[in-house]
């Protein structure tokens, strides 16, 4: 969480002084593109233009002490200061020199950060602020101090059927003594980073025998987070000996004294991209000893830069270890163009290990008696549904009455992509419109607003950064709590909003978000997967729907709601090529 959000403002005090500031300057301060987007939702904003108290009201309840991150603020609540005089009084207070001009003071003033400091706290007293400093708030949550080492314990920490069935068979080619490369694939929801997580601890004890070192690749921190907290605590069950755990990516680096056994590393791609491309000592140290290469969310790996760190870096043998295996995980087991699948099958040995069902039941039987006979087959998603560890969803569509135009070449694009099994997806500025358009977000909201009442908690799936603000903004004039998580957002506040989600004692029943919790975010109480963005992409969207198709055997729910848009896309007949390619999904 952002410092300035540890700041508690009165809000009539609040109000009343952002009034003073002129009206033109507090409509740039609440935005001229919300602005015009709330008037769309109701027209009896525009009555609120020039009446002060009404805009100064919706940039509390809407950016809060956020405005403060706008240089504009200070500067513009400066101008309106009484007299000179005043400025002068509050810059001695600051500290600075009595003989430094008016301008000059108006730029040094309005160019300080507000943060939680004694300096920022004295300039807003002087303004006539008042305001508590929040105590309930860890600064150091996000950046928590993890221990340096892993423990192991006694107890075991038992893997389900079909996870133990995946896991025996890993094992068994694994130890065949060559170098291995494979991919793990099981649906989304069904515990793929758990079962990986037994098998190669399993692997690299009781095979290597703690030597050499495991490297976990994935590409976002909610992933690396995922996996890191997976590992302690499968290690303390599983785990031999007490091992050293690394995490690089983001500000975190490697230690200079690596230890070349008895070590596992979390790393961000980007940041090992950037750090083989420097090929420091440290790094080639790293290199020659990696015994276990896990790469998460396996189907982005023929993606230019991915391969070339994969084939080039990280898989070739280096001497003293060729038995070094390469084991992918993913949900959705091909790329989106089939160059590009037939890619990700030859990094991967074209060995997969995943979900049988037959199997499964011929496991389960008796000698004495077989427990059923299936008339047909089913998948490896149905039989998970049907042992409840996954969710039933009930699919429910709304149909948003507005009409779009794509250009021939938009058209031809995303055709093309779909022949292809659906990889490129609806440019930016589509998206950009679609969240603009009113009668759609009504229908959003409305439905929103339903479901808030009805206390389920809804994950939201925006069209853009825009769309996911102004439906956070509305929801919030509307007295309605709802979480707002994008790529700009501060970590810390994120960790907070996503924690209070998941905490079913909680009020915030809505979490908002635009190309962040697609992948590594597990809130095992979602009721509803909110889709308000079209997509021809299968992966996408089985990352969307994946957010909420955990059963209660995993901790989740029998059934999950998904509510999806539905828009009339002129001379574009597959915009639900993605939502039909997931039929079998629905309940």
């Amino acid at each position: 969480m952002s410092s300035l959000q540890m700041f508690e403002f009165e809000k009539n005090n609040f109000i009343d002084i952002f009034s003073k500031i002129y009206v033109p300057s507090l409509i740039n301060l609440l935005g001229k593109d919300i602005l015009e987007n709330l008037y769309e939702w109701d027209v009896t904003f525009k009555k609120s233009l020039n009446d002060p108290r009404t805009l100064s009201e919706l940039i509390f309840n809407i950016h809060g002490s956020d405005i403060f991150n706008e240089k504009k603020t200070i500067g513009g609540l400066l101008k309106c200061l009484p007299s000179e005089s005043k400025l002068k009084q509050l810059s001695l207070e600051l500290g600075y020199n009595k003989r430094v001009s008016t301008q000059d003071l108006l730029k040094k003033i309005s160019a300080k950060k507000i943060k939680n400091n004694s300096n920022s706290i004295k300039l807003l007293q002087l303004l006539g602020f008042k305001f508590k400093i929040r105590d309930d708030i860890d600064e150091d949550y996000y950046a928590e101090d993890v221990p340096e080492f892993c423990e192991n314990a006694t107890d075991f920490y038992e893997l389900y059927d079909y996870q133990f069935v995946i896991q025996k068979r890993l094992l068994n080619y694994l130890e065949s003594g060559q170098q291995k490369k494979c991919l793990i694939y099981m649906p989304t929801g069904a515990g793929k980073t758990k079962t990986c997580m037994h098998s190669i601890i399993k692997h690299y004890w009781m095979r290597l025998k703690n030597r050499g070192i495991i490297l976990w690749v994935a590409h976002t921190q909610e992933l690396l987070d995922q996996a890191m907290s997976s590992f302690y605590n499968t290690w303390e069950h599983l785990g031999n000996q007490k091992i050293k755990v690394s995490r690089f990516w983001g500000e975190y680096k490697l230690p200079s004294d690596l230890p070349e056994n008895n070590h596992i590393i979390f790393a961000g791609l980007s940041k090992l991209v950037h750090a083989f491309k420097k090929k420091t000592t440290l790094i080639s140290k790293l290199q020659k000893n990696f015994g276990i290469i896990v790469f998460d969310e396996a189907h982005k790996a023929p993606a230019r830069e991915t391969k070339k760190l994969i084939e080039r870096e990280l898989v070739p043998i280096r001497e003293g270890f060729n038995d070094r295996c390469l084991v992918g995980l993913t949900a959705t087991p091909g790329r989106s163009d089939y160059e590009g699948t037939e890619d990700l099958v030859a990094m991967f040995g074209n060995v997969q290990f995943s979900v049988e069902p037959e199997l499964l039941d011929r496991l389960n039987q008796t000698q004495k008696k077989i427990v059923f006979k299936r008339k047909n087959k089913i998948s490896a998603l149905e039989y998970l549904q049907e042992k409840s560890y996954l969710s039933k969803v009930k699919r429910e569509v709304i149909k948003s009455e507005e009409n779009f135009d794509l250009s021939g070449d938009e058209i031809r694009k995303l055709k093309n992509a779909i022949n292809s099994f659906g990889a490129k997806d609806f440019s930016a500025d589509l998206l950009l419109e679609m969240g603009r358009r009113k009668k759609r977000n009504i229908k959003i909201i409305n439905r929103l607003m339903e479901l808030h009442k009805g206390g389920i908690p809804t994950i939201v799936f925006a069209c853009s950064v825009e769309h996911a603000k102004l439906l956070h903004f509305i929801l919030k004039i509307n007295r309605i709590s709802s979480g707002v998580v994008l790529g700009e957002t501060n970590p810390l506040h994120r960790n907070k909003l996503i924690t209070k989600f998941k905490n079913n004692t909680s009020e915030l029943y809505i979490l908002i978000n635009f190309g962040v919790l697609t992948t590594g975010f597990d809130a095992r109480n979602i009721g509803c997967v909110f889709i308000t963005r079209p997509t021809a992409s299968i992966v996408l969207y089985s990352q969307m729907l994946g957010r909420g198709l955990r059963g209660p055997r995993m901790g989740g729910k029998e059934t999950c709601r998904l509510v999806d848009i539905s828009d009339n896309i002129a001379n574009f007949k597959d915009e639900n090529f993605a939502y039909t390619y997931f039929k079998k999904y629905w309940s």
